[in-house]
């Protein structure tokens, strides 16, 4: 009897382990749902404007979110979706893709994940780590593409960017999906480089950011030009004008949260060593 109840116990124990990491799963799954239908319950009310407002209303509403990295870092390759916590690039997708849904017939929590997989992913499809979207600059090239956003980096200064992409395939260690990957998998890396090595790129010089500042509009997006070689953007924002003063929101390491950045966009720029500058990408 005593060895019956035993055995009842363990296995009630490893039926609780196996519970409890679903349960969990469940709840945060829940935590996200929730705080997709505030936010949207929101953006609806105000739909019919234009995609760009619809885009700050979102990003407004969600001061205060978590700054946490690597979220998306899961194997195997999957979409991973989170509003209670984000990262830069994050914060500015998934702000756009409430922004999509809010103005589409289907605003349900499906249609948004939708919506983030089609800004995420190579022409929307997953197909492994390299499907992801790793630079930003291809983010961008694919959203002017489908029509969402248009770069004005060239329109409002004019300057060339020389920029070449090798970062990843030269560091392939430091990604822990490519340490080990077979050949294929970084040789689609690689080729993913050559292509964006194929494109023109312009920016506005760092010193030239408050001599252009009239035409950086509420809502763009503004991306960070690194001097770190074979990369490109290395953190982005959506601009906000506060009281005269041209700055961004952002999901901030440094404030380990989402804020509206206190400083100027120029005085952030300046403070970045590694900074030469900013491409503007405008919300259609």
């Amino acid at each position: 009897m005593k060895h019956i109840f035993r055995l009842f116990t363990v296995t009630l124990a490893l039926l609780c382990l196996a519970i409890l990491p679903a349960a969990a799963a469940s709840a945060q799954d829940n935590g996200e749902r929730a705080e997709y239908s505030r936010i949207m319950g929101e953006l609806v009310k105000i739909k019919e404007q234009p995609t760009v407002e619809v885009m700050l209303k979102a990003a407004l509403l969600r001061q205060g979110t978590r700054y946490v990295a690597g979220t998306l870092e899961v194997e195997p390759e999957q979409l991973v979706v989170k509003l209670k916590e984000t990262d830069c690039i994050l914060y500015v997708e998934s702000c756009l893709a409430l922004a999509l849904t809010a103005q589409s017939s289907d605003t349900s929590y499906a249609a948004f994940c939708d919506n983030i997989r089609k800004l995420r992913y190579r022409d929307g499809k997953i197909d492994g780590y390299p499907s992801r979207i790793h630079y930003t600059s291809e983010w961008i090239l694919q959203a002017e593409k489908n029509g969402y956003v248009k770069e004005m980096s060239k329109e409002i200064a004019g300057t060339p960017l020389n920029q070449k992409f090798s970062f990843m395939s030269k560091h392939a260690d430091r990604y822990k999906q490519l340490a080990s990957a077979p050949a294929e998998e970084l040789l689609k890396i690689s080729e993913m480089e050559t292509e964006l090595n194929s494109h023109k790129y312009w920016y506005i010089p760092k010193e030239d950011i408050e001599k252009y500042a009239s035409k950086i509009k509420a809502g763009d997006i503004v991306g960070f030009c690194t001097s770190n070689e074979g990369l490109d953007l290395s953190h982005v924002g959506i601009v906000v004008w506060l009281n005269g003063k041209l700055t961004f929101i952002h999901a901030s390491m440094g404030a380990m949260k989402v804020w509206i950045e206190p400083r100027t966009l120029q005085e952030y720029a300046n403070s970045i060593k590694s900074n030469v500058g900013v491409r503007i990408i405008r919300v259609l």
